[in-house]
């Protein structure tokens, strides 16, 4: 920025190493770094604007975007597509267009608008119309946050280059391939190399799987889960049996149906429900029914705590209520009535019985060492 003094300078300076060091501090310790690397970002491009060589922003955009590649969260955040989308821009449109196909591969910003109204810009500047539509359909029929916008984008992208939407397998090998050439077209730092093999080969073996065909079939759409796996691939180990979600005989089944299909009960045909006891006899909720409360053989057994009736009809359940009552806490009032008392059983009476100490019997050469009486002893006795 022209026009700077040496005190602003140094002033910048000393901010700049304050924010780095707060950065620092919230890589490990902050519950979003990301908002300190946007603050960093903002600060930057206020101070010394977005064209300024010593300004640092390209290098501080490459470190955003890297530190936060393989965060899940941050995969679906707004400000991290924003981030991305900003660091596309210092680049020519081939970087940029490898830039968006690496974020489309990773599933980075898939549910924004932002990713494919970007990306199909460029595709259509590029040249590459099919392309720019194949993705403006994939991301109306995502759902893409605004939706509404991405549609009227892709209203404003048919009406300005007379295109007309038919999707062919070249579109679709087009941006698989431009997927593909992000991963080694995005430079990256060469610490991060080694890390990020693995998961590029694995992106790099299908990427135009990636694209969705809208006039696709159920056959095409399970073809990824029931084709064998490439030579030399390890073999995918599933939970789940994919073959039964889609048969060529019956087409394509829910989990559900897929379940009942098994047990032999899809689209079986019920019978009517058996009829209930209400419909059997209509009217029924004012008649008074008769109940036996002596179903268990019990009641004879109470010591006649049943009272009589002094004539009249059969006992209703309101009028036997009270007496069950009775009854039951007659159980409870008299329990030696009910309990058995009877030898062994729980409740019989227990015998006190003594210990008995064991006579021991004199040992045989106890006898040796005594004397053997007088005569005049045994005389006196």
């Amino acid at each position: 920025m022209p026009g700077r003094t040496p005190a602003d300078a140094r002033r910048l300076d000393d901010e700049r190493k304050r924010l780095r060091a707060k950065l620092d501090v919230a890589i490990n310790e902050e519950d979003d770094p990301l908002a300190v690397y946007d603050q960093f970002i903002q600060w930057t491009i206020q101070s010394y604007g977005e064209k300024d060589p010593n300004s640092g922003l390209r290098h501080l955009l490459e470190e955003a975007t890297r530190k936060f590649k393989d965060d899940p969260i941050y995969k679906t955040d707004l400000r991290y597509l924003k981030l991305w989308a900003m660091y596309a821009t210092l680049h020519e449109r081939p970087g940029a267009i490898a830039i968006y196909g690496h974020l489309l591969a990773t599933g980075i910003g898939t549910s924004f608008s932002l990713l494919y109204e970007k990306y199909a810009v460029l595709l259509e500047a590029d040249g590459k119309l099919e392309d720019a539509d194949v993705l403006y359909r994939q991301g109306i029929r995502l759902q893409a946050r605004p939706v509404e916008r991405l549609k009227t984008r892709y209203r404003d992208f048919l009406s300005r280059s007379g295109f007309s939407s038919k999707p062919t397998a070249t579109s679709k090998t087009s941006i698989g391939s431009s997927s593909t050439a992000s991963k080694s077209q995005v430079s990256q730092p060469k610490t991060q190399n080694r890390s990020a093999s693995s998961s590029s080969s694995t992106s790099k073996r299908n990427p135009a799987s990636r694209i969705v065909n809208f006039n696709s079939t159920a056959e095409s759409r399970y073809a990824a889960m029931l084709t064998p796996p490439d030579p030399g691939k390890r073999a995918e180990k599933m939970r789940f049996n994919m073959s039964l979600l889609f048969t060529k005989e019956g087409g394509e089944f829910s989990i559900q149906e897929a379940r009942a299909r098994s047990l032999g009960l899809l689209g079986k045909k019920w019978g009517p429900p058996p009829a209930s006891e209400s419909y059997r006899f209509p009217g029924t909720s004012s008649l008074s029914m008769p109940v036996d409360f002596n179903d268990d053989g019990m009641k004879q057994g109470m010591g006649g705590r049943r009272k009589s009736y002094l004539g009249g009809g059969e006992p209703t359940v309101t009028i036997n209520t009270r007496e069950a009552l009775e009854d039951v806490f007659g159980m409870y009032n008299s329990p030696d009535r009910t309990v058995k008392v009877q030898p062994g059983s729980k409740y019989a009476p227990v015998r006190d019985i003594q210990p008995l100490t064991p006579a021991i019997a004199p040992r045989g050469n106890s006898l040796q060492n005594t004397k053997t009486p007088t005569a005049g002893i045994l005389s006196q006795s």
